[in-house]
């Protein structure tokens, strides 16, 4: 069956190959003719094999009746029906094509495999092409039986329920859909209906057997499982705020996709598509997630920020691109930090280690072994499968367990040195942690003596454990302080690209270059949900945020510093000059410095008010406090004193701006071609009389200073 399929597809090509040489009406007449008998071969053929293959399953069905094999009747023919294909090959299928005709070297691959595995791969939808060649990579490296194997688990996990009684939810859908399939389950949970096989009584008086109920219903249409994490949820939520976001839909669109992307990520593993060429995640993801930055770039822009008058201040567009949550911002805050910290510790003479932490063999997906000649090649790890295929998620939950007991160790010795954890994938997407600390001098030791000692308390045994599991390095002051060393993974894990000085590098971990390995981390950590970076012994940097606010010198006649004496004005305002200069050396030293818990600045939090009383969220809950001010020598300043409003933006509104930032602009760099037109030759002078002209340059200082803001850039990077 295998040559008549293999030989079915050769002829195609060859016919395709003749159409397109065809130069002449006959030449193509004949090559059509070619073309149209390989095709009828092809059906005729495959559909001969499957008759047999029908007759096949019928003749060992009549053979389990007559053995009287009455308790494995059903199950044996379930099995035959598995071993023999149910699916003749489709001619027109890349799937099938791509399966059908792969050759391994030394490698036994029967037709009833390729059968099943075409049948599997073809249901991945859109992702099918990219799982059908990961498959046919894992029957070269593995054999058939093996891939085979992960083919069925990844089937298996992306698209059945636990039960195994549904398909769940095709993984592979649109946005739309996804939004679709949320409604959908909102409705069944929230509207009284009749029960009936398909669907339970969902609804009950009692709230936690409600709650229990919907649980159940959505492990049953998307085959995710609360139970590990159930009593996180309660006790954030507890159990009435729990279901009341059941019954919102963006709240379980948002948690669909979160296990869409998560699914998605873990699938490519078990396939091993993740590889030197394309790390870190899928070429799917990175479509998906290009596509909705798109969409958020628009609605950001569509929105407005409205002040307690109603009058417009920028766009939602703006006021991100003045926030640390852009990019250039976020990685320029970053390093700003960095650097702060690791001058502070040179100056105090501190000493400087890094350290970076691995999981254990069965965490990893691939592993790496010797080739031919020197090269290394990347196969699929046995141990990761045998230990039943553990997720991202798995592997950062052990490292942070191994951080924890560290920490906790050290608590015990008094010994609580500040420094950064930063957080990087390897190219099969798997975690591992990169440490930079100081300490003082002779303390080093003992610190890394109880690093060494928790990440090996797990398989201490297993080959290349002591090796790979932890890394350590001692900082030579005399080469650098330790800026270098932490600046590189946080310039990769920004998500930032085109960064000034990282044109023409490579990545360290795989054979891409630098940005393009910078861009699809960024969608690793978007699919995993893990946070990247993690300063500790260092003050807050949300009251250094909230410092940066004050543009103005605090003198001790303002009424907000009245409250304080002279000294501790002067003290409070060579604080904020640091912030305001984004010298984070000095804020470090000048609030608190390192080993020391108490701060002099910290941030202030607020409960929201309404005329009734706390603020409400929109599941009938009490707002969780908000970040107002900052407290100092426990008396509080405020920074924020009235809220705003998000809301769309009107025709005018756009216009309004757009003609603020024009003037600004204006003001600023001037404008020959529109100062021309405000002259007596110009036919729309009405539009730019003086009055209104210098009404409008009026505004641009107070109303727009967020969107001037957003049009200078945060840091030449």
């Amino acid at each position: 069956m295998y040559d008549t399929v293999a030989s079915g597809y050769s002829a195609f090509n060859d016919a395709s190959a003749a159409l397109v040489r065809a130069s002449t009406l006959p030449e193509m007449e004949e090559a059509n003719k070619y073309l149209r008998a390989a095709v009828s071969d092809f059906h005729f053929q495959t559909s001969r094999y499957f008759v047999e293959d029908e007759r096949e399953i019928a003749r060992k069905k009549s053979q389990v009746a007559l053995a009287g094999c009455e308790q494995s009747s059903a199950d044996f023919a379930c099995d035959v029906v598995r071993e023999v294909p149910r699916d003749v090959p489709r001619f027109f299928s890349t799937v099938d094509r791509i399966i059908y005709t792969f050759e391994p070297e030394r490698k036994k691959f029967t037709f009833q495999e390729r059968s099943r595995a075409a049948l599997l791969a073809s249901s991945f939808g859109t992702f099918s092409v990219p799982v059908a060649n990961a498959f046919c990579r894992l029957v070269k490296f593995s054999g058939a039986a093996r891939a085979l194997e992960r083919l069925e688990h990844a089937f298996s996990y992306a698209f059945q329920t636990p039960d195994g009684d549904g398909a769940g939810f095709n993984l592979f859908c649109t946005d739309d859909q996804l939004k679709e399939l949320a409604a959908d389950f909102v409705r069944d949970v929230t509207t009284v209906s009749v029960a009936g096989p398909d669907k339970p009584l969902l609804i009950s008086a009692d709230e936690t057997e409600y709650l229990a109920n919907v649980l159940y219903w959505f492990r049953c249409q998307f085959g995710y499982d609360f139970e590990p994490v159930l009593n996180k949820y309660l006790g954030r939520y507890e159990v009435s705020g729990f279901l009341a976001r059941f019954g919102n839909e963006t709240y379980v669109r948002r948690l669909l996709n979160a296990i869409r992307s998560e699914r998605v990520q873990e699938t490519s593993r078990i396939m091993g598509m993740l590889s030197d060429n394309k790390p870190y995640t899928t070429d799917w993801l990175m479509g998906l997630y290009s596509q909705r930055d798109r969409k958020t770039k628009m609605f950001l822009e569509a929105m407005g920020i409205f002040d307690i008058n109603g009058e417009l201040i920028c766009t939602l567009d703006d006021a991100y691109k003045s926030s640390v949550s852009h990019k250039p911002n976020r990685i320029a805050e970053l390093l700003v930090r960095s650097k702060g910290l690791c001058e502070a510790a040179q100056e105090l003479g501190c000493e400087g280690w890094f350290i970076v932490l691995t999981t254990p063999s069965r965490f990893h997906s691939v592993t790496t072994v010797n080739g031919k000649g020197k090269n290394k090649i990347t196969v699929p790890n046995h141990k990761w499968e045998n230990g039943g295929f553990e997720s991202i998620k798995a592997g950062h939950k052990w490292l942070n367990e191994v951080f924890e007991r560290v920490r906790k160790r050290l608590d015990k010795m008094n010994l609580t040195p500040p420094g950064v954890r930063t957080v990087e994938p390897h190219k099969d997407g798997t975690v591992h942690w990169n440490f930079l600390f100081y300490c003082y001098p002779g303390e080093g030791e003992q610190i890394i003596k109880v690093f060494r000692e928790e990440a090996l308390k797990d398989s201490p045994d297993e080959a290349g454990a002591k090796k790979r599991r932890i890394k350590i390095e001692k900082i030579d002051y005399r080469r650098g302080n330790g800026f270098s060393y932490v600046m590189k993974y946080i310039i990769k894990m920004s998500g930032c690209e085109n960064v000034k000085g990282t044109a023409g590098l490579n990545d360290r971990l795989s054979n891409i270059d630098f940005n393009d390995a910078v861009s699809r981390v960024s969608v690793w950590a978007r699919s995993s949900g893990i946070r990247l970076y993690q300063f500790f012994g260092l003050p807050s940097v949300t009251a250094y945020r909230q410092l940066r606010t004050f543009r103005t010198e605090l003198h001790p006649g303002d009424v907000v510093m009245r409250q304080f004496t002279p000294e501790q004005v002067e003290q409070l305002e060579a604080i904020r000059l640091a912030c305001d200069a984004g010298d984070f050396k000095t804020y470090i030293m000048l609030n608190g410095g390192f080993f020391n818990s108490e701060r002099f600045v910290r941030p202030h939090y607020f409960q929201p008010q309404t005329v009734s009383g706390n603020r409400l969220n929109c599941y009938g809950e009490e707002c969780n406090p908000v970040v107002c001010g900052i407290s100092f020598n426990g008396k509080v300043i405020l920074t924020k004193y009235f809220s705003c409003e998000v809301r769309k933006m009107t025709k005018s509104d756009t216009e309004y701006l757009n003609m603020v930032r024009l003037l600004n602009r204006i003001s600023e760099y001037g404008n020959s071609d529109f100062t021309e037109c405000m002259n007596d030759c110009g036919s729309d002078d009405a539009q730019f009389s003086p009055g209104v002209f210098m009404q409008m340059k009026q505004t641009c200082g107070t109303r727009v200073s967020a969107a001037r803001a957003a049009d200078s850039s945060a840091l030449d990077l």
